[in-house]
């Protein structure tokens, strides 16, 4: 391998984060469903809370760092009264869950999320780049960490088979098959925020999901949807990506049938899908 030719970038995407804590009630119960995630989608901007043991919720407002024509930002929610009337217009029903939710949002930092991508990730059999070092992603699939384990379980598994002291051999072909999949998860992790920002709130999109739903219900072996895929699955992160391109262009068909909203149901909805996926 010849020295210095090591690509690299890092990319900051659209988007900062700030944190609000969700209190629980104060005998300790929650104050909204534990067990489910939940998402405020606003299309360009969003929060989502997720459950803690102690009852209550860590949310997080995800906006554009800078205000656009579509969306405010953090640079124009700023001072008290400001952040009181972006809270009252867009989310006020969190207000009365979070009775500091103002302060809270003066008070917590603002931070960045960024995309790393690079190659190669090996220099030989000397040195390898694992985990965040090698694909940092942001959070949206809320698979970052399960991705650097992967690593470490593939390498594990090229070393048991190849043998510990064969580093030429088996970091190679680390690298060769863990870029594919960092380079995966990191697209993945993009697409499912535009869906929880956005889709979420698109009926065509929660009709989808419905006829998805009923595919796997009804035949678990043919229809596996993406997210399934890569939260419930083994299979590999590069598979589900070019397999949800897939669903993506047979679903396009699906939701083009005349009628579907009232028939989405049918026996003939389900065959068409499963006629696309045998093609």
């Amino acid at each position: 391998m010849m020295l210095g030719r090591f690509t690299y970038s890092q990319e900051y995407i659209e988007h900062d984060y700030k944190e609000i804590a969700f209190p629980s009630n104060a005998d300790g119960t929650p104050r909204m469903d534990p067990q489910c995630l939940h998402i405020w989608p606003r299309r360009w901007f969003m929060m989502m809370g997720l459950a803690n043991q102690d009852g209550g919720f860590t949310g997080t407002l995800f906006m554009p760092h800078a205000a656009t024509k579509d969306s405010p930002g953090f640079d124009t929610v700023q001072g008290e009264s400001e952040v009181r009337k972006f809270f009252t217009q867009h989310f006020a029903d969190a207000l009365p869950l979070v009775p500091d939710l103002v302060e809270q949002y003066l008070r917590n930092p603002q931070s960045n999320l960024v995309i790393v991508r690079c190659a190669p990730w090996n220099h030989g059999g000397k040195v390898a780049l694992i985990g965040d070092a090698a694909h940092a992603i942001i959070p949206f699939y809320g698979e970052g960490m399960n991705a650097g384990f992967e690593d470490c379980r593939v390498l594990n598994d090229l070393l048991n088979t190849h043998g510990d002291a064969n580093w030429d051999e088996v970091l190679p072909l680390y690298a060769a098959s863990r870029k594919p999949n960092g380079d995966a998860i990191a697209a993945l992790s993009q697409r499912n925020f535009i869906e929880m920002r956005d889709l979420v709130a698109d009926p065509t999109f929660i009709l989808r999901k419905k006829i998805e739903g009923r595919l796997q219900q009804r035949h678990p072996d043919k229809w596996l949807p993406l997210y399934s895929q890569v939260k419930f699955s083994d299979i590999a992160y590069s598979e589900a990506w070019n397999e949800g391109l897939r669903h993506d262009r047979i679903m396009e068909q699906v939701l083009a049938m005349p009628g579907i909203e009232e028939k989405w149901e049918s026996e003939e909805v389900e065959g068409m899908a499963l006629g696309l996926l045998a093609i």
